[in-house]
Protein backbone atom coordinates (compact mmCIF):
# COMPACT_ATOMS: atom_id res chain seq x y z
CA UNK A 1 0.00 0.00 0.00
CA UNK A 2 2.63 2.03 0.73
CA UNK A 3 4.59 1.38 -2.45
CA UNK A 4 1.38 2.33 -4.53
CA UNK A 5 1.30 5.76 -2.62
CA UNK A 6 5.41 6.58 -3.33
CA UNK A 7 5.40 5.38 -6.64
CA UNK A 8 4.03 8.87 -8.23
CA UNK A 9 6.50 10.18 -6.27
CA UNK A 10 9.53 7.94 -7.49
CA UNK A 11 8.10 8.30 -11.22
CA UNK A 12 7.84 12.10 -10.72
CA UNK A 13 11.71 12.61 -9.43
CA UNK A 14 12.51 10.26 -12.32
CA UNK A 15 10.87 12.69 -14.86
CA UNK A 16 12.60 16.17 -13.17
CA UNK A 17 15.85 14.23 -13.10
CA UNK A 18 15.49 13.22 -17.06
CA UNK A 19 14.37 16.99 -17.96
CA UNK A 20 16.57 18.49 -15.22
CA UNK A 21 19.21 18.17 -17.99
CA UNK A 22 16.85 19.43 -20.86
CA UNK A 23 16.37 22.62 -18.94
CA UNK A 24 19.89 23.57 -18.25
CA UNK A 25 21.01 22.93 -22.19
CA UNK A 26 17.74 25.11 -23.39
CA UNK A 27 18.50 27.94 -20.53
CA UNK A 28 22.15 27.82 -22.08
CA UNK A 29 21.03 27.87 -25.52
CA UNK A 30 18.88 30.95 -24.59
CA UNK A 31 21.72 32.48 -22.84
CA UNK A 32 24.34 32.08 -25.67
CA UNK A 33 21.70 33.33 -28.35
CA UNK A 34 20.93 36.35 -25.82
CA UNK A 35 24.51 37.26 -25.42
CA UNK A 36 25.51 38.88 -28.43
CA UNK A 37 22.29 40.92 -28.78
CA UNK A 38 23.11 42.19 -25.42
CA UNK A 39 26.46 43.32 -26.16
CA UNK A 40 25.16 44.61 -29.65
CA UNK A 41 22.72 46.75 -27.02
CA UNK A 42 25.54 47.83 -25.18
CA UNK A 43 27.78 49.06 -28.07
CA UNK A 44 25.12 51.13 -30.04
CA UNK A 45 24.15 52.42 -26.12
CA UNK A 46 27.84 53.71 -25.83
CA UNK A 47 27.76 54.85 -29.51
CA UNK A 48 24.71 56.85 -29.08
CA UNK A 49 26.26 57.88 -25.38
CA UNK A 50 29.14 59.14 -27.27
CA UNK A 51 27.74 61.00 -30.22
CA UNK A 52 25.50 63.06 -27.61
CA UNK A 53 28.45 63.63 -25.43
CA UNK A 54 30.35 65.03 -27.95
CA UNK A 55 29.93 68.91 -28.24
CA UNK A 56 29.11 70.45 -31.57
CA UNK A 57 28.02 67.26 -33.35
CA UNK A 58 24.10 68.30 -33.32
Amino acid sequence: MVLLHLLPLAVAAVVLLHLLPLAVAVAAVVLLHLLPLVVMLVAVLRLVVMLVAVPGWW
